[in-house]
C-alpha cells in the first residue's frame, strides 16, 4: 500500500512539473507580445507627438510664408512712401514735384490753411517722416500753375468752342472768363462736358466792360489760341454782338444763348411779372420772418435771390409744393409733432395759390427735363426736331397753358440754334460748365469774397483737373514768383481789401495824432 502511494507521488509529481514545463514557453510567448505591444504603444504615441510638432511647425512656416509674401507684395508700396519722403526738392524749391503736386490736388477740394494740416494728421498716422510745406506755399503753388496755363501754347483749332462769361463781386471790378475746347472733343452723346475736358484761354479783370474792352479781349484770345467756330455766352449784348471782331471773310462765328438763361428768362415772362406770383413772393417773405424763430423753422420759405431768381426758382416751387403736401395731409409724418391750428395759421395761405403752383411746378419740370437733354446730347442742326419729340413722349401738352406756351418756346429756340449749324457739326448749348468753375473759385475765397477780386483769382485753371507731378514741374519751371506777383500787379492792382486796410491804417494815424496834440 505504501508502494502504491508513493508511486501515485511519483507520478503526480512528475506531471506537475511536465505541466510547468509546458506552461512556460506559454508565459514566454505572452510576455513577448505583451512587450512588443508596448513597444508598439509607445511608438503609436512616439509618431503623434511627432505629428503634432510638425503639424506646429508647418503652421508657423506658413505663417511665415505669408508674411514674406504679403512683405513682397508691400515693397513696393513702403518704397513709394520712402522715395516720396526723400525726393530730391526742385530747382529752388525745397520740395520735390510729388509733394507740390499733392497739396495743389488737395486746394482743391479744401483751403490752402487746411493742407497742411491735413497732410501733418496723415503722415502721423502712418508713422512718416517727411516735412510738410506751409499753407502760404500752397497759395502761391496754385497761382503759379494757373498762370502757366494761361501763358501756355495751344494748338490753333478751328473748331474752337468758346465758353464766355463774367462774374462781379462786390465793387467795380468784373472779371471775363473764357473757357474753351474743340468742337471735335466734346463728350459723346449722352454724357455730360466735365471740367477736366475744358481748358481756361483767358482770365481778365477790368472795371469796365463796354464792347470795345471786350472786342480787344476776345482779339488778343484768337491770336493767342486761334479763332473760334462757335461762342456760348449767357446772352449778355456786350459779349454776344462783340463776336463781329472774330469774323473773317468765309469763316462767321457762330453765337450761342446759353439754354438755362433764355428758359429763365422766358419763365420770368410768362410768369414772374404776374400779379400773383408778385403777391405769393411777398406772402412767402412775410412767412419766413414769422416762423424761422419759432417749431415751424424746419418749414421756413427759401429766401429769395436778389439776382438770377428765375435762374434758382426750383426751391421756391419745391417748397410750394410741400407746404401744400402738409396742409392736405392732416395725418402727415412729417408734422405729426405739430399743433394744426398753428400749421394752417402760418402757411394756410398757400392754399389759395394751388392752380398757379401746379402750373409752376409743371414749367419747372419742363425746363428741368430740357435742359438734363440739352446737357447730354448737346447741339445738332436736327435738335429741335429730337427734343420737340423727347417732350411729346413725356406727357401731353395744352398749348394754351402756361406750360405749353413756355414748351414752345424752348423747342423753337433750339430750332433757331440749331439751324446756324452746318451738316455733320455738333456744338454745346450751355454754359453751365462755367457757372461751375465760378462756384469753386467762391468756394476757395469763402469769406474773401466779401473784399472783391483779388490775385487769388489767377489760381482758377487749376481747379479744373487732377494734376500730374510733370505738369506741376514744368509749371514751376516757366512760371516763377516774379512773374505771379507781376501778373497781379498789372491785372488786379490795388484791391478793395487792400484800400480798406489803408484807409483804417489813415484814421489809427489820425486818431494817434489828435490824441498826442491834445
Amino acid at each position: 500500500m505504501k508502494l502504491l502511494t508513493k508511486d501515485r507521488q511519483q507520478r503526480n509529481s512528475r506531471r506537475t512539473t511536465n505541466a510547468q514545463k509546458s506552461r512556460t514557453p506559454i508565459r514566454r510567448k505572452r510576455t513577448t507580445e505583451v512587450k512588443r505591444l508596448d513597444e508598439q504603444s509607445e511608438a503609436i504615441a512616439r509618431s503623434r507627438q511627432e505629428n503634432q510638432q510638425l503639424n506646429l511647425e508647418n503652421q508657423s512656416l506658413r505663417a511665415q510664408l505669408r508674411q514674406f509674401q504679403q512683405a513682397d507684395q508691400d515693397q513696393p508700396v513702403f518704397a513709394g512712401v520712402q522715395s516720396f519722403c526723400i525726393e530730391r526738392g526742385l530747382v529752388n524749391h525745397k520740395f520735390g514735384a510729388r509733394m507740390i503736386t499733392l497739396c495743389v490736388n488737395l486746394a482743391r477740394s479744401m483751403s490752402f490753411r487746411s493742407v497742411p494740416v491735413a497732410l501733418r494728421q496723415v503722415f502721423e498716422a502712418l508713422e512718416i517722416t517727411a516735412s510738410v510745406p506751409s499753407h502760404d506755399s500752397v497759395e502761391h503753388w496754385s497761382k503759379r500753375v494757373g498762370l502757366a496755363q494761361l501763358k501756355k501754347t495751344r494748338n490753333c483749332h478751328k473748331d474752337w468752342l468758346w465758353i464766355v462769361d463774367h462774374s462781379n463781386q462786390i465793387g467795380q471790378e468784373k472779371v471775363l472768363v473764357i473757357l474753351g475746347i474743340p468742337a471735335s472733343k466734346l463728350p459723346a452723346p449722352g454724357k455730360t462736358l466735365s471740367l477736366d475736358e475744358l481748358e481756361v484761354l483767358a482770365i481778365v479783370p477790368g472795371k469796365s466792360w463796354k464792347r470795345d474792352d471786350v472786342r480787344n479781349v476776345y482779339r488778343q484770345v484768337a491770336l493767342h489760341s486761334g479763332t473760334p467756330r462757335f461762342v456760348v455766352c449767357d446772352g449778355a449784348v456786350e459779349l454776344r454782338e462783340t463776336v463781329d471782331v472774330l469774323e473773317k471773310p468765309g469763316q462767321n462765328v457762330v453765337v450761342l444763348r446759353d439754354f438755362k438763361h433764355f428758359a429763365a428768362n422766358r419763365f420770368e415772362k410768362l410768369v414772374g411779372k404776374s400779379e400773383a406770383f408778385k403777391t405769393f413772393c411777398a406772402a412767402m417773405g412775410r412767412t419766413r420772418c414769422q416762423v424761422q424763430q419759432t417749431e415751424l423753422a424746419y418749414l421756413t420759405p427759401p429766401s429769395l435771390k436778389t439776382k438770377a431768381r428765375f435762374m434758382n426758382v426750383q426751391p421756391i416751387v419745391r417748397w410750394a409744393r410741400l407746404i401744400l403736401m402738409v396742409l392736405d395731409d392732416p395725418h402727415c409724418e412729417a408734422t405729426a409733432d405739430l399743433d394744426r391750428n398753428r400749421v394752417n395759421e402760418k402757411f394756410g395761405w398757400v392754399e389759395v395759390y394751388r392752380d398757379e403752383i401746379e402750373s409752376w411746378g409743371r414749367c419747372c419740370d419742363l425746363i428741368e427735363s430740357s435742359l438734363r437733354w440739352i446737357n447730354t446730347q448737346g447741339l445738332k442742326r436736327d435738335s429741335g426736331k429730337r427734343i420737340d419729340e423727347f417732350l411729346s413722349a413725356s406727357r401731353s401738352w395744352n398749348a394754351r397753358s402756361t406750360e405749353g406756351q413756355l414748351r414752345e418756346m424752348l423747342v423753337q429756340f433750339v430750332c433757331e440754334s440749331g439751324k446756324q449749324l452746318r451738316h455733320g457739326e455738333r456744338a454745346w448749348l450751355s454754359s453751365e460748365a462755367i457757372e461751375s468753375v465760378f462756384g469753386r473759385y467762391k468756394c476757395r475765397e469763402a469769406q474773401h469774397s466779401r473784399s472783391g477780386f483779388t490775385g487769388l483769382i489767377v489760381s482758377l485753371p487749376s481747379l479744373l483737373r487732377q494734376w500730374t507731378p510733370t505738369e506741376v514741374r514744368r509749371s514751376l519751371a516757366d512760371v516763377s514768383n516774379k512773374d505771379m506777383r507781376q501778373w497781379t500787379k498789372e491785372n488786379i492792382g490795388s484791391t478793395v481789401a487792400s484800400r480798406r486796410a489803408k484807409a483804417y491804417q489813415t484814421l489809427r494815424k489820425t486818431t494817434y495824432n489828435e490824441q498826442a496834440t491834445a
